[in-house]
């Protein structure tokens, strides 16, 4: 349940600063001019009113189709990214705690070995004083 509600949060946000992009990008397409013509006598960048009215309602009728074709698969490729590399670090991590065990057998081994070697060491030191 917990990771559904983080990608509805994901989505939630990312539609939030989508949104407000556009506010910024809007606002700063009709403020900059603005300001620009106020400080000189012409600027000829100004829009025409009439014809921004209308890019900005095919900007509004955009959206939609641009945000099912375009936003939403990308949306979906990074999660899928998400779960991926969510799925790689699990494996990993499993992976290396097989190796530490198999490490800890070995090193576990190479003492039994040692003590081993080491007694039959004694042994056939006290073999040979003993001839």
């Amino acid at each position: 349940m917990k990771p559904r509600l983080q990608t509805e949060n994901a989505k939630s946000r990312s539609c939030d600063a989508l949104f407000r992009n556009a506010v910024v990008c809007l606002f700063t397409f009709l403020c900059f001019p603005l300001i620009a013509q106020a400080s000189e006598a012409s600027f000829p960048l100004i829009p025409d009113f009439k014809i921004f009215g209308i890019l900005v309602v095919v900007f509004l009728v955009l959206i939609p189709p641009l945000n099912k074709v375009l936003i939403q698969p990308l949306l979906g490729a990074l999660e899928e990214r998400e779960k991926r590399i969510q799925g790689a670090r699990q494996n990993a991590e499993e992976v290396a705690a097989k190796a530490e065990e198999i490490l800890q057998r070995y090193e576990a081994e190479i003492a039994t070995a040692r003590i081993r070697a080491d007694q039959d060491y004694k042994t056939a030191i006290s073999g040979a004083r003993s001839e």
